[in-house]
């Protein structure tokens, strides 16, 4: 049958899977893979990730940071390959520039609705209303609330995403007048098929991360 050939299906059965397993058996979930938690560095890793990635010592802890850290390694190759290419495949910047301006519009109504929808949910639902966390060990969320104080050039650093997507940017417009893009543009094209290929094989693994 198709349906088990769906990914989307088996994340479906990996949660409903995790939801039962976490209420009558939390021990499964809880079974020590490793002695402790630990932290997975890498060449390159503040680029790519920017931020420290840990691996859970539990089963469930384990799947699922390291599915995720799996996913993070393709998030900005993946911007950069799509959005440059993107770029040069429309051949006009003036074509570039009209859909741009549309796409930023559109995001930014989008989100302005998405955060009014948000905001209306809060004050009917008022999700965790009543709940008393002075028992929780670390339940002051103060000090995720407060702004810290920065440049915008230390913005830049501590957001590889936004790095790679300026940097899209520009090798898309740069492409466009090299004489040498007939041999480039091919090349980059290979390696967008294996980033998103490699991509495909770790969605595979999806059920697992989602249990």
């Amino acid at each position: 049958m198709k349906i088990f050939k769906n990914l989307t299906f088996w994340v479906l059965i990996a949660i409903t899977t995790g939801i039962l397993v976490g209420h009558y058996f939390p021990e499964v979930a809880l079974y020590p893979v490793l002695q402790k938690p630990f932290q997975l560095k890498f060449p390159g890793q503040e680029l790519l990730l920017g931020q420290q990635v840990s691996i859970g010592a539990t089963l469930s802890e384990f799947c699922s940071s390291l599915f995720i850290c799996l996913v993070k390694l393709f998030i900005n190759p993946i911007i950069f390959l799509t959005i440059s290419l993107g770029i040069v495949s429309m051949g006009s910047l003036k074509k570039v520039g009209r859909i741009g301006g549309k796409a930023l519009l559109y995001f930014e109504i989008v989100t302005s609705m998405a955060l009014l929808i948000g905001v209306m949910a809060a004050f009917v639902i008022r999700p965790g209303h009543g709940v008393d966390t002075s028992h929780v060990k670390g339940a002051d969320i103060s000090k995720f609330t407060q702004a810290k104080e920065g440049s915008a050039w230390d913005f830049l650093l501590h957001n590889p995403t936004l790095l790679f997507l300026i940097a899209a940017v520009a090798a898309g417009i740069l492409l466009n007048y090299l004489s040498a893009k007939d041999r480039i543009v091919p090349r980059l094209q290979v390696v967008s098929k294996k980033v998103f290929k490699g991509l495909r094989y770790i969605m595979f693994i999806a059920p697992v991360g989602a249990f």
